[in-house]
């Protein structure tokens, strides 16, 4: 299985701060419907990635790791 993210621009994971929260919608279900999901979001949180990974903003792996 490959992930539906497949083929979709850079920029749609790395986008502007004023178009994030619009591109977390966006991602948002297509993430929630990955295979690779969880590990796609450990991956983001061990390495502080920036940009969107499995539907997440930076802000909002920042929340899970300060509930961890």
């Amino acid at each position: 299985g490959s992930q539906p993210c497949y083929g979709l621009t850079t920029d749609t994971f790395f986008p502007e701060p004023e178009n994030e929260q619009r591109m977390k919608m966006v991602l948002g279900p297509i993430c929630n419907t990955c295979g690779f999901n969880i590990p796609c979001l450990q991956w983001a949180l061990d390495n502080n990635e920036r940009g969107i990974w499995a539907g997440t903003t930076e802000q909002d792996r920042r929340k899970i790791k300060r509930k961890r």
